[in-house]
């Protein structure tokens, strides 16, 4: 939840600005350029996110992935503790391993996100009369989920490697007196290891969870958005 917070925050907050910033400005350039703005969108929010909220990620899914037996003394008890001791035996760098792949997975992850649910919106009838119609915002929710599925299943190879590389090393889990891999290093561990169906290990269960997240994120957005449009119309074009 510590996590979850600045992270969805930062997504509401960056999606908007980010959309007035890459917003066409000229209607001449034609849905090609728009694609191009809106990838730009997700790219950018994608590694502004993953910045900032990087140590909680990482501290997050070392205490998801803590393997210490039923009864004994867990390694990691909360994330302040996550993230000292990380930094104790790994150094500065130690919260922010496996940043790299994390934008890597990041980067697909929104843009096919953001491109995904505008495309799929941009489909619906624009008149005033359909977007009163109840059945609009149940088609609206749909592409919000149908986004997140095509997003995870775009993404998910990298961010095995990105789950892979934040606990490779750490106190408590298999060759933690390894060296750090990085990414590649990581990829070619767990193909020789585990072959191509270890990089979608577990890849069903986060589609299903990315459906309502995304569906959640995107019906939110659209209606906070909607609110402040109310209360102070914008004077810049969105996408």
């Amino acid at each position: 939840m510590l996590r979850l917070f600045p992270e969805a925050a930062l997504k509401f907050y960056l999606t908007d600005q980010y959309s007035v910033l890459f917003a066409p400005r000229d209607k001449d350039h034609g849905e090609l350029w728009n694609t191009v703005l809106r990838l730009g969108l997700g790219l950018t929010t994608a590694v502004v996110t993953t910045v900032a909220v990087y140590p909680l990620d990482l501290a997050a899914t070392r205490l998801a992935a803590d393997r210490t037996e039923r009864g004994g003394v867990r390694v990691y008890k909360g994330v302040t503790d996550t993230l000292h001791l990380t930094y104790r035996k790994e150094g500065l760098r130690g919260p922010w391993k496996g940043l790299t792949a994390a934008a890597l997975a990041n980067v697909p992850f929104y843009a096919v996100n953001i491109q995904a649910y505008f495309w799929l919106t941009s489909l619906l009838p624009a008149s005033t009369e359909a977007k009163k119609s109840a059945w609009y915002a149940w088609a609206k929710m749909g592409a919000g989920g149908a986004s997140g599925a095509l997003a995870t299943l775009a993404a998910y190879p990298l961010d095995t490697l990105r789950r892979r590389g934040q606990v490779f090393g750490a106190i408590g889990f298999a060759g933690q007196d390894e060296r750090p891999r990085g990414p590649l290093g990581t990829a070619a561990r767990v193909l020789r290891e585990e072959g191509a169906r270890g990089l979608f290990r577990g890849c069903g269960v986060a589609v299903v969870r990315a459906v309502p997240a995304s569906l959640l994120h995107f019906t939110l957005y659209d209606l906070l958005r909607s609110g402040a449009v109310y209360m102070a119309p914008p004077t810049a074009p969105s996408l």
